[in-house]
């Protein structure tokens, strides 16, 4: 075979490989998290009685095909039970909107009671939410996923006094 057929059939299997003249080529597709959570607290430590703001921030999917649904009922401030903090009051963002994620988030104003954690570092509870995927079918209809978990990491916060 000569050098020039040679080229000619390397050049045939890239473009039998490529997509035609003028077509776009396909997007590859990227594995995203369904669901991501993570708190932020005001400060890293407290006095016992002292009031702080502790904030959840989720990002789930929420695409034409692909929507995260959670579990928020749990999340209400006059549902949500972190022992040994007792939470005083709270508030509900509204969502944000950022293609291919959903972000909302929730507020709590909290305090700890109890003379026996002066001087130690004591954690948040480990909180699990629950969430399913709803595939959308034909744009139309929707089909729910099992219900699955998502635990949120402990936070640690020093008391002081």
């Amino acid at each position: 075979m000569t050098r020039l057929s040679v080229l000619g059939v390397l050049c045939m299997q890239v473009l039998a490989s490529s997509p035609a003249f003028g077509q776009t080529p396909a997007k590859p597709e990227v594995v995203v998290a369904p669901i991501e959570c993570w708190w932020k607290t005001d400060r890293s430590a407290v006095r016992v009685g002292e009031r702080f703001s502790l904030t959840l921030t989720c990002a789930v999917l929420d695409t034409d095909k692909v929507k995260v649904v959670v579990d928020e009922s749990s999340l209400a401030p006059s549902a949500l039970h972190l022992v040994p903090f007792e939470i005083v009051n709270g508030q509900r963002f509204r969502d944000i909107l950022n293609s291919p994620r959903r972000f909302f988030q929730y507020q709590y104003t909290m305090r700890v009671l109890g003379e026996e954690f002066f001087g130690k570092e004591i954690t948040l509870p480990r909180l699990q939410l629950s969430y399913r995927v709803q595939n959308s079918l034909n744009g139309s209809s929707s089909l729910a996923g099992r219900e699955e978990q998502y635990s949120l990491r402990p936070v640690p916060l020093r008391v002081l006094s």
